[in-house]
């Protein structure tokens, strides 16, 4: 997401030939040409280690403090299931003016924290995940890991762990394969778990393009992810699990297909969307028309700057 349209913008991180772990803010503002209105710690401002295994720390820079400034900050909240004690810890701080977050507890937090939090949901690049014009190579598809730490307690994941196992028989995890198995009914499927794949950007979205269906579940703490969105964008059937925090954000039988969680009318779906092509068409160009018009990040943007102004 860039605000340099419309913005001037200095940004400041690792990265940049700039940058210095040591700084202040005092030595981060003397770096820009003009005195900004807000300051902003943006989805990527959190201490991940190498591989992401730090588990205790969340700031990256201790020694930046926004709170003596009478400039407002603001933050955009990322993995609200990684480290939230600790960034709430980071919000109360810095006397953080606003937070935007994509999880439907916004509200909650807000009345936690006593900050204003703003539902900020992910969204897509239209000039990479769009209509490609794919032939519909593949019946059915999914990406993403199978999260098997979470069997015991997440009923999303059954459709991931219980159904595919089931239905189609001997079945590696660890390779990325078209799919023929009898008890599908012989469709071809794409799975593909290994999150250090090949796809990516326009190359991803021409596959998921290729598919009539792609399944797409709830992410960690029942965030709606990114993927949903790149679905719809990409003209293939968004096949969910129900939930209630797709509220506001789109709708069954208009923008997807979504499924019981005990699975029971999961089979009976797929099978009628895969052979009624024109129902399954209308509802994937529902999607990508609501997609295009109210899921982009030049929509977030727009959302972001509006949003912000009522602080300055």
């Amino acid at each position: 997401m860039s605000l340099n349209r419309e913005h001037e913008v200095f940004p400041f991180g690792p990265g940049y030939e700039y940058f210095n772990q040591t700084y202040e803010i005092s030595d981060v503002l003397s770096l820009a040409s003009f005195t900004p209105d807000l300051i902003c710690f943006g989805a990527g401002w959190e201490w991940e280690g190498l591989w992401g295994e730090n588990e205790m720390e969340f700031d990256p820079q201790p020694s930046i403090s926004v709170s003596g400034l009478n400039i407002p900050a603001v933050m955009i909240l990322n993995k609200e299931y990684k480290k939230l004690e600790k960034k709430f810890d980071f919000i109360k701080k810095n006397k953080i003016s606003m937070v935007f977050t994509a999880h439907h507890n916004y509200k909650l937090w807000e009345q936690e924290l006593n900050v204003p939090f703003i539902h900020f949901p992910f969204a897509i690049n239209e000039k990479v995940f769009n209509d490609h014009s794919m032939k519909k190579k593949y019946d059915f598809g999914f990406s993403g890991s199978l999260h098997k730490h979470w069997i015991d307690h997440r009923e999303r994941i059954k459709s991931k762990l219980f159904y595919f196992p089931k239905f189609i028989k001997n079945f590696d995890t660890k390779s990325s394969t078209l799919f023929k198995r009898p008890s599908f009914r012989r469709k071809n499927i794409f799975w593909m778990e290994n999150p250090f794949n090949a796809y990516h950007g326009n190359k991803y979205s021409k596959l998921i393009n290729s598919s009539k269906i792609w399944l797409c579940t709830t992410s960690a703490i029942d965030l709606v992810g990114p993927r949903f969105y790149e679905i719809m964008a990409s003209k293939s059937l968004l096949f969910s699990n129900r939930s209630e925090v797709y509220n506001g954000l789109f709708k069954n039988k208009e923008h997807c297909i979504l499924y019981d969680n005990n699975l029971n009318d999961f089979l009976d779906k797929f099978n009628f969307y895969i052979k009624n092509e024109k129902q399954r068409k209308t509802i994937i160009n529902n999607a990508y028309k609501h997609v295009m018009e109210n899921h982009t990040w030049s929509n977030r943007i727009d959302l972001f700057t509006k949003t912000v102004t009522d602080i300055l």
